[in-house]
């Protein structure tokens, strides 16, 4: 059994001499399996291993006496032997994480930060059953195509050599080279997600099927190909797309929707270093299709569209200035020169504004909130911040825009010209043109 398991790695190239080793060991069958073979070739490959126990202390006595197992094994084996003992249920209920979740980061952590220290790969014992209780969670909670190819065999420094076996085979291991190992009785416990899985809805599937596992090993293999080919398209688009600014919008409305959902993935891990959900991935496609729109991920991390460009939103912060209406040149605190000019065209045109409308308390000011304008040729008045948005005005040159506003009511905008209440018509008798430079 050890030939084809090494067989098996050496068609991978998961196994070379020479090499050091973490190996993580909780003492049950699947990672005592995995500590005994890769001893069994230690002279053999001239490897050095070394033993990380993580003492979750979530089973009292009983967590003491899995790590005093695994140190007695090293000793026994002269095998270098490393544990923590973390109270992971105290540091779930300060983290809102779940247990299984909370355990999962506090063990690859301590196998990172011994990989570093012994500069090795890391060999965890996961196997096809683990693989396939992987796949039917996350297939539960509705993964997508990357979540359907459950756990990797290589990932980064991490190797999973065990992926092929069946916990079927693991025991058969076992029996075969009397390899002795621990028993968690929580892994009887309905209370968590995967044991629901491994002892009710797993063997009602292989009566349905007795060979599910490895149909499911087939279908996963499948599905990594797939996803594998899409990343790699994802990734070119993603490349494509990128400017020094952000990301092109012209660019990324050209993508199918399974690339432009990858892509997108790929852009908020970028700028903001999330992993977005599909509610947030829907959001930001959104306003891609719009044209304009912001996306909050956290309290300080959003995305914008604007200008053509998805980028990390930047709050621009402008200092609130205003400047009575007069009939002469003025310049404003933002170096822009306001030319105003009592012409003689009566015409209804909306770049001109009759003097006669336009009231004795009006001012020149940079846009506030709850600003209202009426567009010529509108039905109505809106806010001018939709009006902007319509016609898709970045918020950099939204800062810096010049009204002329009566309170709340803006009666011009600059490049827009006036609104419906102070236009020109055939009976102004005094016109006047303002022009920025």
């Amino acid at each position: 059994m050890r030939k084809n398991i090494l067989k098996f790695l050496e068609r991978f190239n998961l196994l070379t001499e020479n090499q050091s080793i973490v190996v993580g060991v909780s003492g049950g069958s699947d990672s005592m399996s995995l500590i005994d073979f890769l001893f069994s070739l230690k002279n053999e490959k001239k490897i050095k291993l070394i033993a990380a126990h993580v003492n979750h202390m979530l089973r009292g006595i009983e967590s003491d006496e899995d790590q005093k197992f695994v140190f007695d094994w090293c000793k026994n084996h002269d095998v270098e032997f490393k544990f923590i003992k973390i109270n992971v249920l105290k540091l779930s209920k300060k983290t809102k994480k779940s247990i299984e979740d909370c355990a999962r980061e506090v063990r690859y952590n301590f196998f990172k930060d011994l990989a570093k220290e012994f500069s090795s790969k890391i060999m965890t014992a996961h196997t096809l059953s683990d693989n396939v209780e992987t796949f039917l969670l996350n297939l539960i909670r509705g993964s997508g195509t990357p979540g359907l190819t459950a756990i990797p065999m290589i990932r980064e420094n991490i190797i999973r050599p065990f992926l092929f076996l069946s916990k079927d085979q693991i025991i058969e291991y076992c029996n075969t080279y009397n390899v002795k190992f621990r028993t968690d009785k929580s892994n009887f416990s309905f209370k968590y997600r995967r044991n629901k899985i491994r002892l009710d809805i797993l063997p009602k599937l292989k009566q349905i099927n007795p060979s599910f596992e490895k149909a499911v090993f087939r279908a996963i293999k499948s599905l990594k190909e797939d996803n594998d080919f899409l990343a790699n398209l994802s990734f070119v688009s993603f490349k494509k797309a990128e400017t020094s600014e952000g990301f092109l919008v012209k660019t990324l409305l050209k993508l199918e929707k399974p690339i432009l959902s990858r892509v997108v993935i790929l852009i908020v891990k970028k700028l903001l270093n999330l992993s977005p959900n599909e509610y947030q991935i829907n959001q930001v496609i959104y306003i891609l299709h719009k044209g304009c729109g912001m996306i909050s991920f956290l309290k300080n991390k959003k995305l914008l569209a604007d200008g053509g460009v998805l980028k990390v939103f930047e709050k621009i912060s402008v200092k609130d200035w205003q400047i009575p209406f007069k009939s002469s040149n003025i310049l404003t605190p933002t170096g822009k020169n306001i030319i105003i000019k009592i012409v003689g065209d009566k015409n209804k045109n909306n770049n001109l504004l009759d003097f006669n409308k336009i009231g004795d308390f009006v001012v020149f000011r940079n846009r506030r909130a709850g600003d209202v304008f009426f567009p010529v040729g509108r039905n109505g008045s809106k806010l001018l911040k939709k009006f902007l948005n319509e016609k898709k005005v970045n918020l950099k040159k939204r800062a810096n825009l010049i009204v002329l506003a009566d309170g709340k009511n803006i009666l011009w905008v600059e490049g827009f010209g006036a609104s419906q209440y102070v236009v020109t018509d055939l009976n102004s008798s005094k016109v006047v043109s303002i022009v920025i430079n």
